[in-house]
């Protein structure tokens, strides 16, 4: 992913960057899980008209966790329904660790070299920035 970050003297991302980051993610995730090229995904339809079930939806959930190191409870995915929808909360419910996974990709720094204290704390240690 080649990300281009708000200011080249901050090195920080603003919200409407990390969420465009984040939804490309996510629909790259989608395409994924469902084999499909993640255009011919719509972030607006529910996630069981754009193909998902209960299978795709916990293989999507674990590439959420791989990623961002962020465990997601798959009722979640009932009350966010669409991939618009939970971009949105899981950029709320996430957004510093959304923001410094970002900071570090903009910095090269491979998702290898984070590693994760306590993925339950959400807290990140080992960060080189």
């Amino acid at each position: 992913m080649n990300l281009t970050m708000g200011s080249t003297t901050d090195k920080s991302f603003n919200a409407k960057e990390v969420i465009n980051y984040l939804k490309a993610d996510l629909l790259s995730f989608a395409g994924e899980v469902l084999n499909v090229e993640d255009e011919f995904i719509d972030p607006k339809k529910s996630l069981g008209k754009v193909g998902f079930n209960s299978i795709t939806i916990a293989q999507f959930a674990n590439n959420i966790y791989e990623r961002f190191g962020i465990k997601i409870d798959l009722p979640v995915f009932f009350k966010y329904s669409t991939l618009d929808k939970f971009t949105t909360y899981l950029y709320k419910n996430n957004k510093d660790r959304l923001e410094t996974v970002y900071k570090n990709i903009a910095h090269g720094i491979p998702m290898d070299d984070f590693k994760l204290d306590n993925p339950s704390t959400m807290e990140w240690t080992d960060i080189k920035i």
